[in-house]
């Protein structure tokens, strides 16, 4: 009888590697059929609403449940507008009418985001869609409150006009106003005392616009507030 010659290291590895390129090719086969994920669809949403693509965001759009993904921040779909550069395509994510309170992950509405932004077109539509002007974060901070923040005029002339509470506080008593003398901005203080800002407004900690236009050494904005009786 003929001797059986021992199998050798390469002939022993060979069905294991088999088994292996196998399982391989099938996560392969797996992951191209599977779908995006919510995250990615709405990643490439908002790439087709920043470049202006007007097939795919339609398309989108009108897909059922679509403005109901999240991504990892909590967001919808709609918060793209934000960084929507034309008005056509803007207004049409708005037309589809989608929910314009919405919470991220960071308790803000696609509002305060844009105005956060100072993205004027973007605020600009979503007020005349009939976002909240008056919807806070957390802190009780309005939309009008991150556009003095950001020292955004023009976000803030807009948020105005839609209805936005000049005086409104949030948690710790500061009003938009307060916030901007902070920051030490000219534009925005002006526009909210043109609006009937309230110099006179004390923070939990007893800060006023005029005290802290001061402590910026913004003296510019210090002249501005004494002008409408700050003390």
């Amino acid at each position: 009888m003929p001797k059986r010659r021992p199998w050798g290291r390469s002939e022993l590895l060979a069905p294991v590697l088999a088994g292996l390129l196998t399982l391989v090719a099938g996560v392969s086969r797996a992951q191209e059929k599977a779908p995006p994920s919510a995250q990615e669809r709405i990643e490439e949403f908002r790439e087709d609403v920043k470049k202006g693509k007007k097939r795919g965001v339609r398309k989108a759009t009108e897909e059922p449940g679509f403005f109901d993904l999240l991504d990892a921040e909590g967001r919808t779909p709609v918060f793209a507008v934000t960084e929507g550069l034309e008005a056509e395509i803007i207004e049409t994510v708005l037309a589809a009418r989608p929910n314009l309170e919405h919470l991220d992950a960071d308790g803000k509405t696609v509002l305060i985001t844009a105005a956060e932004k100072g993205h004027a077109l973007a605020v600009d539509a979503l007020i005349a869609a009939g976002a909240s002007v008056e919807a806070t974060d957390p802190g009780g901070r309005t939309a009008l409150v991150f556009a003095a923040l950001g020292g955004h005029s023009e976000v803030a002339r807009l948020l105005l006009a839609g209805g936005a509470a000049v005086d409104a506080k949030d948690q710790n008593g500061a009003t938009p106003l307060v916030y901007a003398c902070a920051k030490g901005f000219y534009a925005v203080p002006k526009l909210l005392l043109e609006n009937g800002a309230d110099v006179s407004v004390r923070t939990r900690q007893g800060a006023t616009a005029l005290s802290l236009a001061q402590r910026k050494n913004a003296q510019r904005v210090v002249r501005l507030l004494r002008r409408h009786g700050a003390k």
